[in-house]
């Protein structure tokens, strides 16, 4: 997987409800591959997709400014692929620290193939996690399912005041 960012709410079913995602993906197969999953696991609740990080930085900062400093629905947690045309996952993480409003955001990146030094970066930047993508499609669904279970268990942060 190379280019996808999810934002996710969780209900009490997987997916079901008055949540949004939104799904950063330059890649139509992507997009397809998640819409497909999505279906499979009975995920309801609106996706809106975006293209690439700077596209995602632009769309959160209009929905906060246009709420005055509040999201009308915080994301609960992104999750975000390693390699992304316009800003790649360290630089979007960056980003986020440098925005408090948006670093309290729980990040989940996803990559195919990477170097410990790199892991240890999404680390340090704030990721709360890095998570291998599987070669074998047959075990998406499962990834995204858990994925997909364990944060609608967890407590997560709401928005900062600011």
């Amino acid at each position: 997987m190379r280019s996808l960012i999810i934002f996710l709410r969780s209900a009490t079913l997987i997916g079901v409800g008055k949540e949004l995602t939104i799904l950063v993906a330059d890649n139509e197969d992507h997009i397809v591959l998640f819409q497909r999953s999505f279906s499979r696991l009975g995920v309801t609740h609106p996706i809106v997709y975006l293209r690439d990080g700077k596209e995602l930085i632009n769309y959160v900062e209009s929905t906060l400014a246009e709420k005055k400093g509040k999201f009308s629905r915080f994301p609960d947690y992104i999750i975000m692929a390693l390699d992304m045309p316009t800003m790649n996952a360290a630089e979007v993480l960056k980003w986020m620290q440098e925005h408090p409003e948006y670093g309290v955001i729980p990040t989940i990146v996803l990559g195919s193939a990477v170097e410990p030094d790199q892991v240890k970066e999404l680390y340090a930047l704030g990721a709360n996690s890095f998570i291998k993508t599987p070669g074998d499609l047959s075990q998406f669904d499962y990834l995204l399912r858990t994925i997909l279970e364990y944060w609608s268990m967890v407590e997560r942060p709401g928005p900062l005041n600011h």
